[in-house]
């Protein structure tokens, strides 16, 4: 960390700085929303190492063909805490998925017997899957299952093996009347980095392997395709381009195309071309490459596959697990309040974000402490952004980012979300005569201090009160706090805010 980066003010230090500014009014065609979001948003993925008991975050230093180093022990998916707070997130989806989801047998059959001298990594149970399906259910959420697409799971010719996941298919469509999501593969256009290079698949060769799974669907009648989860890093993009050849190669229809994007590399990373620091996403023009890949990557479904939904399939803080000290800090909800709201702006469905638990990104803690400070910044942009997202322009500091939704169950509302990457100033908002004025607020900041700020704090304030849970699992208040009618409109330093306008 560079020693003159700001973690933490005293009072007695702060000294007086002017707050940087910024003025707002609405977008040409105001009152039409550019995009409406499906009822439910943000998704949240289980990796696949947790289900299996594979190769995890905790407790390794470094990476294993892209994989912690240590092995982890399976999830409890029984938990009553766990199902909770799950519950609580309204999540849309539950993603299983990860580097190792191309390593699984489906041992769905009592006759079937282990496969882990063919190529295959893990058996995954009857038993087991019972338990995924059901914990989904006790969540209130769909389930997305990442299919092997992996070398264990081809012939010789590279040609998918369809016969082992249709058993699964089947399966979940006969015994648990399971309407998933069923993605093929997990990061394909990377598998030369994670199997070895004779594992490397053509983008011809998995269209055609899209077509056979898209076959075993509508034989089942059951479920959706998605697909390839490609992974685009940041600055460089694609450095294996595969999503355009793909699509052009395309013939079955495609429900889903998914695609994965890590902001910045932890330490545990062995390469990086941005690595994780606390002041790293603090960059507007960091945090803008997002947005330019999300478009590029838009313009790519529609021209080539016009209807197809688009998902960020898999996102986090820091790719590696995140990065220890930050990615489960509250400067990293800075990063994921402005990524929701880039990925709306985009035209995104779903945005899935790794991990729901475990690692240093987790939503949740796997040593059973408090959730970090992502996990309330989900909930609250669950209960304050609504469906509708409307254009917004923005004269001023660069550091306020700013966008504007529909207000959940108040069609004549709008919320406001204003973020402040400034650690060290406050930000002052002029609200123009195009917007109604502010009535009502939530201001989030790791300290109850707002003249004391403090980005790597592992608390969570809401109007300077501290967000816990009871020992019931119980949410805490999470209203808005009413203000006089108000056009200036003041974030304390390194805080997102949420303004009811109306």
């Amino acid at each position: 960390m560079p020693a003159d980066f700001p973690v933490r003010f005293q009072p007695d230090r702060l000294l007086p700085m002017k707050p940087i500014r910024t003025r707002l009014a609405m977008g040409t065609m105001s009152e039409k929303p550019i995009h409406t979001l499906p009822e439910r948003f943000v998704s949240a993925a289980i990796d696949s190492s947790l289900i299996i008991g594979g190769y995890w975050w905790e407790g390794g230093t470094g990476t294993r063909h892209g994989l912690g180093t240590e092995r982890a022990d399976p999830l409890d998916l029984s938990d009553r805490r766990l199902i909770e707070f799950s519950r609580h997130l309204g999540l849309g989806y539950l993603r299983i998925g990860g580097t190792e989801a191309d390593r699984f047998y489906y041992r769905i059959r009592k006759k079937d017997k282990k496969q882990l001298s063919r190529g295959y990594g893990y058996d995954l149970s009857r038993r087991r899957w019972d338990e995924i399906i059901n914990f989904t259910g006790e969540i209130d959420a769909s389930l997305c299952m990442t299919l092997n697409a992996g070398p264990g799971a081809r012939k010789k010719d590279s040609t998918w093996r369809r016969k082992n996941a249709r058993r699964l298919v089947h399966y979940s469509r006969k015994h648990h009347k399971q309407e998933a999501v069923w993605e093929l593969g997990n990061e394909v256009n990377a598998y030369i980095f994670f199997h070895g290079l004779g594992s490397y698949i053509s983008s011809r060769q998995y269209a055609a392997d899209i077509s056979r799974l898209s076959k075993v669907l509508t034989k089942e009648k059951t479920g959706r395709l998605a697909g390839p989860a490609a992974i685009v890093w940041p600055v460089l993009g694609e450095t294996l381009p595969f999503i355009r050849s793909f699509l052009r190669h395309l013939e079955a229809p495609l429900d889903i195309l998914t695609w994965h994007y890590y902001p910045q590399q932890s330490s545990r990373c062995p390469a990086a071309v941005r690595r994780a620091r606390p002041e790293t996403l603090l960059s507007p023009r960091r945090l803008d490459d997002l947005g330019r890949q999300a478009r590029r990557i838009r313009d790519l479904v529609e021209k080539h596959s016009p209807g197809t939904e688009l998902w960020l399939g898999e996102t986090g803080h820091a790719l590696c697990g995140g990065e220890p000290g930050i990615s489960d800090r509250f400067v990293s909800s800075l990063w994921w309040m402005d990524a929701l709201g880039q990925l709306a702006r985009s035209g995104h469905h779903q945005v899935v974000r790794q991990a729901l638990i475990g690692g240093d990104y987790g939503l949740l803690r796997s040593d059973g402490g408090p959730p970090n400070p992502d996990y309330w910044a989900t909930l609250l942009w669950n209960r304050y952004m609504g469906r509708r997202v409307y254009p917004l322009e923005s004269y001023g500091s660069k550091k306020i980012r700013v966008y504007l939704h529909s207000a959940p169950g108040r069609a004549e509302n709008r919320t406001l979300l204003l973020i402040n990457l400034d650690p060290r100033r406050e930000a002052e908002v002029e609200l123009t005569d195009s917007l109604p004025p502010a009535r009502s607020r939530a201001v989030v900041t790791g300290t109850a201090d707002w003249a004391v700020p403090d980005i790597l704090s592992r608390t969570v304030y809401l109007n300077e009160r501290l967000l816990k849970f009871s020992k019931q699992t119980r949410l805490p208040d999470l209203s808005l706090e009413k203000i006089n009618p108000a056009r200036s409109l003041r974030l304390p330093p390194g805080s997102y805010c949420f303004f009811v306008l109306g």
